[in-house]
């Protein structure tokens, strides 16, 4: 029986030999550098129109440790609209490179364009983030004031992702990766505009969801702060949320270590 390597390695060369696979890209772990032993093998081949049914149809019985997307260029520009139904898969697609390209690199700015929040985008994504963001944080404080630690907790560890959003779209318009890739992410492509160290951010982070520390959520609005406004987004720090949780103390919190 084939495995999915063999599988794998075997489309890999049809798409070199075959005039109608316009290209043949390595997804998934692999396809990021970031494979280990347990890394399935996830790959997408892009098709002429006129070829999607025969590949579908000869590839349709794979071994199931690994998955092959088949496009055209047409089903793949539909499959990943901004804010459409799989938005959340956008990311499986950056950092990326097309083999066997004989699309005159249209696929390679597919994939460039699908990891990434669209330049028309990003002025209204920052800004629902931010209110995200600091809708969290002050729900989160007005709990811990209200001393309902269990509210306090939770509101802020939904904070983690808009702060994220936020973040990475200063970057370059990057997408927040998947979690699993976030220290990875963090190392090989740094976020600049941040003084945080990865290490030191990934550290707050898991305070704030283990504990919801209001002093790291504090620390990491004032970085959001600085970090966007010098991107230019600073007037959203002026909402009252944004203020009002930065300007937020408890010295009965600080007291007794409830926070």
């Amino acid at each position: 029986m084939e495995t999915m390597e063999q599988a794998f390695l075997a489309i890999r060369e049809a798409s070199r030999l075959n005039e109608d696979i316009l290209g043949f890209v390595v997804t998934g772990s692999r396809g990021k550098g970031f494979a280990n032993q347990w890394s399935d093998y996830d790959f997408a081949i892009f098709v002429a129109d006129d070829a999607l049914e025969k590949y579908q149809e000869r590839y349709r019985d794979l071994p199931p440790d690994g998955r092959l997307y088949i496009f055209t260029l047409d089903s793949f520009r539909q499959r990943l609209t901004w804010r459409g139904p799989l938005h959340w898969e956008r990311y499986t697609w950056a950092h990326l490179s097309v083999e066997h390209d004989r699309s005159g690199g249209e696929i390679q700015r597919l994939l460039d364009e699908a990891g990434h929040v669209p330049a028309g985008r990003v002025e209204e994504h920052i800004r629902q983030s931010l209110r995200w963001y600091f809708n969290q944080v002050y729900h989160s404080l007005k709990n811990l004031r209200a001393g309902n630690l269990i509210g306090y907790r939770l509101e802020a560890a939904e904070s983690v992702r808009p702060f994220l959003e936020a973040i990475f779209c200063i970057h370059d318009r990057r997408l927040v990766p998947y979690y699993k890739y976030l220290a990875w992410e963090l190392a090989a492509h740094p976020l600049h505009r941040l003084s945080l160290p990865a290490e030191e951010l990934l550290r707050c982070l898991t305070q704030i969801l283990e504990t919801g520390d209001w002093r790291i959520q504090q620390r990491l609005l004032r970085e959001a702060k600085r970090a966007l406004t010098e991107a230019g987004y600073g007037d959203y720090f002026e909402w009252k949320m944004a203020r009002d949780s930065l300007d937020f103390t408890l010295e009965t919190v600080a007291e007794t270590g409830r926070g």
